[in-house]
């Protein structure tokens, strides 16, 4: 959790790959918790990893099927058919 709140403060200072290395190493420590997935695919959607969002706010919505936020965020970036 350490890493979350290193991230959230990263973000919180708009420096975007230090958010995105301690996201990333977050999911890495717990792969099962869904928070750091969707942490992670909210900061690479803001810096224009659409794929890499996409996959990760999945593997969020995997672990916690009724997450409201990381839904919300991947209904956005997905294209519009």
């Amino acid at each position: 959790e350490s890493q979350i709140m290193l991230g959230v403060l990263a973000r919180d200072r708009s420096d975007h790959a230090a958010a995105g290395r301690r996201f990333h190493e977050a999911t890495r420590f717990n792969p099962e918790y869904s928070v750091p997935w969707m942490l992670l695919g909210e900061q690479q959607a803001a810096v224009g990893d659409t794929s890499g969002a996409m996959a990760s706010l999945r593997a969020a919505l995997k672990l916690a099927p009724n997450n409201r936020d990381a839904a919300a965020i991947l209904a956005r970036l997905s294209p519009r058919i």
